[in-house]
């Protein structure tokens, strides 16, 4: 090499690899940026799903109740009830009655003199629901609303329902559909670049699209939610100098931002939003005992999650993590569905065999919760009454409102029990003032059965006060003969739970051994002691 072209070399190569390093430099900050786009468009759209799903089978709820309430049409005692539906809903703003094609009553107009005509609907379902978006002059020439009919009846969705959605982040435009697209509910943002059903995604893309649908067989909503024009080149001049600047440290800064896109990427609360919109949860029960004939006369419901690893995750960790990120509504409803399907064969025998499923303090206290129970449980043929709703003690030590949707559930069947006894903050005159039918004895007391110590004799109480209370009693965590021989001696009739009778399993595995013919610890339905009539 002669020697001006090593000078030139020696002195090229320096500028060579700054311009490398200022371009590489650009290409992560450009990789950053459509990553956290990629979130805020995941989170919002992920989001808007969930609230569209829950305004759809709100309504379609709302529309069946008042279709088969047996109220004579616009009667007093019709509006009435209309109005008491439309109040406990928060998704829906008024309710009515239909007649050749003309509104003839609401909860919140009363009866329409003269009756207002409806325009043509823009989708019927195949369910046979009518949709309206966007309609004008309904009652009023300054109310826009959307709407949803079926039969004699129409529901009108709050103006607030999606609130929460009316401004995405900056650049995001979201449209609202069904699945084929051709039917628009609701826009949001700009949505003059979106091409729906069509999801597109690149690390390097100026703009991307995401494509997201409720799992087959509910309601029908998609979300096409999208950014357009993400591109580092479009930022302040100064910034870019300074990402330039830092060349020499790209492949560092590279290798840092892909490794925190896929931790990202890969966080638990994104993989717990995937499993709960494709349904990847599991259920494990675990066999509840008559201690005095070790007969399984029902069976706990149990949810269990396994990461992208396939590593179980701790309902201790993955429920809370759901309550902080809103979504507690979506996983009970999916534990609760697929809890019934697991043993449907059984709640439907004659055995008096009944499953025990953990609610939250604000699914008791949730009308619509109720409505959705006795949808899933008539849908499958199961009597309320072969359902235990349990609630922890710690749920209800503020909630005296519970009292109200304890009874309501009571009424309708249902077996309330509260879980966990002894680790809240309720005290024996609070507990003789809720109307439950059995408390479950947390574990933590059951190891000390044979201790000797001040627990053993809390134990000893607990177990003794039921009787004059009136209510059953599930100890849970027992583990040895000496365990189950000391709480049956002290309550005859006590239902047993722990490793002593069986670890949780699937539903296939579950117990050999059966009720027959009978409920709890060998009583008729009727008589039994932790029960309600069946």
């Amino acid at each position: 090499m002669r020697k001006k072209d090593l000078i030139g070399w020696s002195y090229g190569l320096p500028f060579a690899t700054l311009l490398l390093g200022g371009v590489l430099a650009l290409l992560g900050a450009q990789m950053i940026l459509v990553k956290q786009d990629r979130e805020r468009l995941d989170e919002y759209a992920s989001g808007l799903l969930d609230r569209a799903r829950e305004v759809a089978m709100v309504s379609a709820d709302l529309l069946a109740l008042v279709q088969h309430s047996g109220n004579v049409p616009c009667s007093k005692d019709d509006i009435a009830e209309l109005r008491v539906l439309a109040f406990q809903s928060r998704l829906l703003r008024d309710v009515g009655r239909v007649r050749d094609g003309r509104i003839i009553c609401t909860a919140g107009w009363g009866d329409l003199v003269p009756p207002v005509t409806l325009p043509p609907y823009r989708l019927e379902t195949a369910r046979g629901v009518r949709l309206w978006t966007s309609v004008g002059n309904i009652v009023d020439p300054r109310i826009v609303v959307d709407m949803a009919g079926q039969g004699d009846v129409i529901v009108f969705t709050s103006p607030n329902a999606f609130e929460l959605f009316e401004h995405p982040p900056a650049g995001i435009g979201a449209l609202v559909t069904n699945s084929d697209s051709g039917y628009v509910f609701q826009r949001f943002g700009d949505v003059r670049h979106l091409e729906g059903g069509k999801e597109q995604y690149s690390m390097l893309g100026r703009s991307q699209t995401l494509y997201q649908c409720s799992p087959p067989g509910g309601v029908d909503v998609c979300v096409t939610a999208g950014y357009h024009e993400i591109n580092i080149l479009k930022r302040p001049l100064p910034l870019l100098a300074g990402v330039a600047g830092l060349g020499g440290l790209a492949g560092v800064g590279l290798g840092l931002a892909l490794a925190s896109w896929r931790r990202e990427r890969h966080s638990l609360a994104m993989q717990l939003r995937r499993a709960l919109l494709h349904g990847d949860l599991h259920i494990h029960y675990q066999p509840l005992v008559c201690l005095r004939d070790r007969r399984m006369v029902g069976a706990e419901a149990l949810a269990r999650w396994e990461d992208d690893e396939g590593e179980g995750v701790s309902p201790e960790d993955f429920i809370p993590m759901a309550e902080h990120m809103g979504l507690m509504s979506s996983l009970t409803r999916q534990i609760v569905r697929k809890a019934l399907d697991g043993v449907r064969e059984r709640l439907v025998d004659d055995s008096g065999f009944y499953i025990s499923i953990n609610l939250t303090a604000s699914n008791i206290a949730d009308a619509e919760f109720h409505l959705f129970l006795q949808k899933e449980l008539a849908s499958r043929g199961i009597s309320p009454c072969r359902v235990v709703l349990e609630i922890t003690e710690r749920s209800t030590a503020k909630h005296c409102h519970l009292i109200e949707g304890i009874e309501a559930l009571r009424a309708l069947g249902y077996r309330i029990y509260v879980d966990d006894f002894g680790t809240g903050y309720s005290s024996l005159s609070y507990l003789a003032d809720l109307p439950i039918d059995a408390i479950k004895v947390d574990k933590m007391f059951t190891r000390a059965i044979g201790s000797g110590s001040a627990t053993e004799r809390i134990v000893e109480q607990i177990c003794a006060m039921v009787g004059p209370l009136g209510i059953g009693l599930v100890v849970e965590g027992i583990e040895t003969e000496q365990q189950a021989a000391y709480v049956q001696a002290i309550v005859p009739e006590v239902i047993g739970q722990g490793w002593l009778f069986g670890h949780p399993v699937a539903a296939d595995r579950l117990g050999e051994t059966e009720v027959t013919g009978e409920n709890i610890c060998g009583t008729s339905a009727s008589d039994a002691p932790a029960g309600r009539d069946c």
